[in-house]
């Protein structure tokens, strides 16, 4: 949040209308929670998928600088309202930590979760930029607080939380949506299981072996 939120849908408003953008702010704090289209003028859409609308664009922006977050969701619609009312006051006054620190816990945080896995796998978990992260890795492994390993059949280092449980054996069973984090990175989940999955509903439809999704 502390790093300049890009600029690219948000410039043309911020140059012509820059009393809008504070305004829908303003909106939030008196109305909130809400979405785009509870908007008094939410201005209109640019397209079916991500073509957001004048609202959408602003309130994503305050969204990116850490004024409003999600309230909840109802499908894949997010509700906003300010963050103080989100978040819990004792969360919020905390001192803020430097962005690598925050990398090198959010990729521990990554590691936790995999229990396992490459470079890439564990820092796609949060999106962190791979290339960034590879002199935070080595100082993470250097202080001890995670092992790189070797894994038979990987071209590549594995990385390991210290406290990742290894089990004899694996006897679990679990149903996944198409969009959980656990299946993200389509390579790992190759690597991992042996099943090359997408959503197809990206697929052209020759190509499909399973359905839509």
């Amino acid at each position: 949040m502390e790093a300049s939120p890009p600029r690219w849908r948000i410039k043309g408003l911020l140059e012509e209308a820059p009393g809008y953008v504070d305004a829908i702010l303003d909106e939030v704090d008196k109305r909130g929670p809400m979405i785009a289209s509870d908007l008094d003028d939410p201005g209109s859409r640019k397209g079916p998928w991500w073509g957001y609308s004048e609202g959408k664009i602003a309130l994503e922006w305050h969204f990116l600088k850490g004024a409003i977050t999600t309230h909840s969701r109802r499908n894949f619609t997010r509700y906003y309202d300010l963050s103080e009312r989100v978040i819990p006051a004792d969360i919020l006054s905390q001192n803020s930590i430097g962005s690598d620190e925050a990398q090198k816990q959010l990729f521990l945080l990554g590691a936790k979760a995999h229990g396992i896995g490459t470079a890439k796998d564990l820092t796609d978990y949060f999106r962190l930029h791979h290339v960034t992260m590879r002199p935070r890795i080595r100082e993470l492994v250097e202080d001890g607080k995670v092992l790189q390993v070797e894994v038979e059949g990987w071209d590549q280092p594995g990385y390991m939380h210290p406290e990742a449980a290894i089990p004899d054996e694996v006897h679990a069973t679990a149903l996944l949506t198409p969009f959980d984090s656990l299946v993200w990175l389509r390579e790992r989940t190759e690597r991992v299981f042996d099943f090359h999955y997408r959503i197809e509903i990206y697929v052209p439809e020759p190509k499909r072996k399973y359905g839509y999704y």
